[in-house]
């Protein structure tokens, strides 16, 4: 009897180990993509990363608890819970009023190709503000074969490199724009 009763104790025991590896496995994936999949910046940013840090926490706090047969100070629950709601707050549509892609596109500017010589893989796209930028085609988002036409609206970023300003993030930019 007691052999089957220890038996149960640490198939028990196995499992909450196991859920508390899938619980640290999903927290720590939810902070390494979180700033991928939907990019932020300033507060929202530390938001993000501290929902994160509280996930994990709080699986770590689980897991300790378990193998050490203590009781941690601060319950893991409470920490899982608020990282959560904090999570889902950061990414409800009331809190959230511009959509992902529009946080991204704001330091993104507008402008027509001039010219891209499609054998060498570079060329120049005009700024609406006037200003040529060199494009290079590793620079052009997409898969594949990735080129630009002469006077296809395209969006981007400007960066300052070595030889001068760079466009980088290539995209076509939307109809309207």
């Amino acid at each position: 009897m007691e052999g089957s009763v220890l038996n149960v104790l640490l198939g028990g025991a196995l499992a909450i180990a196991s859920a508390t590896m899938l619980l640290l496995t999903a927290a720590l994936i939810h902070l390494c993509l979180g700033c991928y999949l939907t990019v932020y910046r300033g507060k929202k940013c530390f938001l993000q990363a501290m929902a994160s840090v509280m996930l994990i926490a709080a699986t770590a706090l689980s897991g300790w608890a378990i193998f050490s047969h203590q009781t941690p100070e601060i319950p893991s629950s409470l920490l899982l819970v608020t990282g959560v709601l904090l999570h889902v707050l950061i990414n409800l549509k009331s809190f959230n009023p511009t959509s992902p892609m529009e946080v991204i596109d704001s330091d993104r500017e507008t402008g027509t190709v001039k010219w891209f010589n499609v054998s060498k893989g570079f060329g120049f796209i005009t700024r609406d503000s006037g200003e040529d930028v060199f494009v290079h085609y590793r620079t052009i988002r997409g898969e594949g074969h990735r080129t630009l036409s002469e006077g296809q609206r395209v969006e981007f970023i400007v960066v300052e490199k070595d030889k001068g300003l760079q466009a980088e993030d290539v995209i076509a930019a939307p109809k309207g724009r």
